[in-house]
């Protein structure tokens, strides 16, 4: 099973998108339905971040925008291995609590930019003082998982330069289909540049 995580609306669905493009099957109850923020679908299991952190036993702290696990998740029952698919989305507030045994991919994004889509997304501006939290917990969750097999794709290159960006997936997948993963990729979406 392949984790695909990053902040909320950092492009977490897009890869999503392109892992079932090449091939992939994603784990989802199809609960949440497409709409206008994400067209081509969430790829979401409803309340997944409940159901990994009470699998695995972890204890919520608060940590400014989010919560994160404080105990080892490798060492509790498992939630993840309960599921169908090749990958399941699980955002970053939560990948703490997710065993290090998963390959995760992991979404960044410039988070002036993700500032302004969840602005948008929520229907308003955000405070100044939640947009430098996002900022900070996004810096945070990226140095906290250096200890994972993990790679980044920064959704910014991923628009501009998507055959590059794609081809960092080859550490995790193995052989993939670059032209098949790029064809999902659509501008039209980028709606929120800084």
């Amino acid at each position: 099973m392949i984790i695909v995580s990053g902040s909320m609306r950092s492009g977490t669905s897009l890869m999503c998108q392109i892992l079932q493009a090449i091939g992939l099957t994603p784990s989802t109850d199809n609960k949440r339905k497409p709409d206008k923020n994400n067209p081509n679908g969430y790829f979401e299991i409803e309340n997944i971040g409940e159901k990994i952190t009470k699998s695995t036993k972890i204890e919520k702290t608060k940590t400014g925008y989010g919560y994160s696990g404080t105990k080892n998740a490798d060492d509790k029952t498992d939630f993840i291995e309960s599921l169908d698919g090749d990958f399941v989305k699980i955002i970053s507030v939560y990948i703490e609590s997710v065993p290090k045994k998963y390959p995760v991919i992991f979404m960044v994004r410039n988070y002036k930019e993700i500032v302004d889509s969840i602005g948008k997304f929520k229907g308003k501006d955000l405070e100044k003082k939640e947009a430098l939290e996002i900022g900070k917990f996004q810096e945070e969750k990226i140095f906290n998982l250096s200890d994972r097999d993990i790679v980044y794709i920064d959704y910014n290159d991923l628009m501009e330069n998507p055959e590059e960006e794609i081809e960092k997936l080859k550490e995790i997948l193995g052989e993939t289909d670059v032209s098949k993963a790029v064809s999902v990729i659509d501008e039209n979406l980028y709606r929120s540049r800084k």
